[in-house]
């Protein structure tokens, strides 16, 4: 985040607290709480956008001065360290000042900390006596030391989110196998009466939705963290998406039939003729349409109305006001109302985050901003960008070079690297 959108940013707040102060003024207390919950999302996301660069700094330093290979992004004072060597992995949990707290847990798969624990595994192909389940799950303080162990069969590890909750399967002995979530106490969290709720996506912005089935039961309800069911659709549904600035999609690809909901149950529009929604960011999503090898997307609002398209295809969503498309063998940038931002063509386009994009043109990979200007001239091999960088590490692995005396590492949305070597 630059100085110019630290200032934007600051209008945008004195902004909500006018309409507090104003509607306070007027005894709207209603509006007073969505303007005071809004003002403090803004204020926690431009914070932590602000606090990133000093975080890799920090994380890279200790990295540097303690011999780690790689430390994890904190959380609180928390992390994880990891180092490789002939012996194996070795993994270690440290603070700010890249003090260890544990043994070596180079053996043991793990999940970011939250309120000062975390959860470890390993994997292993023997099951134990009398239990179907392989995976010994622990939960541990940040000295290592085992608060509780449950046997699971997997940790949906695609799924994690700062709200210390984790996605585990259990092997059931009569009844095949099921999901729950687990909180951060080791409790199975989120029940009715006796029965867990099976977690159909994971909790983000407070909401999830979950599937509940008895003997004379079968439905999808939307749950808040405080176990409150929302709303329960009428028509049973054989897909749900987590929810993304506000909203979520549930639906079914096979019959092309999908409905928006908002985060207090209500529909906000359906579509009957869409394979496969994205996500919304910004008020914008994509939605791909047609049959098997003739498929287009198009971008639509809030309202379902339909604004630009088709296009070949689109990384999905839209950042800083824009995103990339493809139509033909050319990709380009266009803003929230379907049209170009400029007369530049890539061979393909990357989101990575805080408005920088990935472009693939003449002698590699570079990064640009949402104008469309350049801000590295280094070039890059094709860079690994996943889902789990983009919400959690802030980091992009990327190779400057093929052959000896190539840069291999990590590097920010401005092109300055962490965590390398040649």
């Amino acid at each position: 985040m630059n100085c110019r959108e630290v200032s934007d940013k600051i209008m945008s707040f004195r902004d909500l607290i006018d309409n507090f102060d104003r509607d306070f003024d007027l005894v709207k207390i209603s509006d007073c709480k969505v303007h005071k919950s809004k003002f403090q999302e803004s204020w926690l996301e431009t914070m932590s956008k602000i606090n990133d660069p000093f975080e890799n700094y920090l994380r890279d330093e200790i990295a540097k001065r303690e011999g780690f290979q790689f430390v994890e992004p904190f959380h609180g004072d928390l992390s994880w360290a990891r180092y490789n060597d002939a012996d194996g992995s070795h993994l270690w949990i440290i603070d700010r000042t890249g003090t260890k707290f544990s043994e070596d847990l180079g053996k043991f798969r793990h999940t970011p900390f939250y309120q000062g624990t975390a959860w470890i595994w390993e994997q292993s192909d023997r099951e134990p006596i009398g239990n179907s389940n392989s995976t010994l799950l622990r939960l541990i303080n940040q000295n290592g030391v085992t608060e509780k162990m449950i046997y699971v069969s997997g940790v949906d590890e695609e799924n994690f989110e700062n709200t210390g909750l984790i996605i585990v399967n259990e092997k059931m002995p009569r009844s095949g196998s099921r999901k729950y979530f687990l909180d951060d106490t080791g409790g199975i969290n989120f029940k009715l009466g006796r029965v867990a709720y099976e977690p159909l996506t994971m909790m983000r912005e407070g909401r999830a939705w979950v599937y509940f089935s008895d003997a004379s039961t079968h439905l999808i309800r939307l749950i808040d963290q405080s176990n409150e069911e929302i709303v329960t659709p009428s028509n049973f549904s054989l897909e749900c998406q987590a929810f993304s600035d506000g909203v979520s999609w549930v639906g079914d690809g096979k019959r092309k039939y999908w409905q928006l909901y908002d985060a207090a149950g209500e529909v906000l529009f359906e579509k009957r003729d869409v394979v496969e929604p994205f996500e919304f960011h910004e008020d914008r999503a994509f939605v791909k349409k047609g049959i098997y090898l003739d498929e287009k997307y198009f971008l639509i609002d809030k309202t379902g109305a339909e604004l630009a398209g088709p296009f070949d295809y689109t990384p999905g969503f839209f950042d800083h006001g824009v995103s990339g498309v493809k139509q033909g063998d050319k990709w380009f940038l266009i803003d929230k109302s379907g049209n170009r931002i400029d007369n530049k063509n890539y061979r393909e386009i990357k989101n990575f985050r805080n408005g920088i994009f990935f472009v693939s043109g003449e002698g590699g990979w570079h990064l640009i901003n949402h104008r469309g200007n350049e801000i590295s001239e280094q070039r890059y091999l094709k860079p690994m960008i996943s889902a789990n960088h983009l919400r959690y590490d802030n980091l992009v692995d990327v190779c400057d070079a093929a052959g000896p005396g190539k840069w291999f590492g990590q590097i920010n949305e401005w092109g300055q690297r962490f965590f390398g070597k040649k």
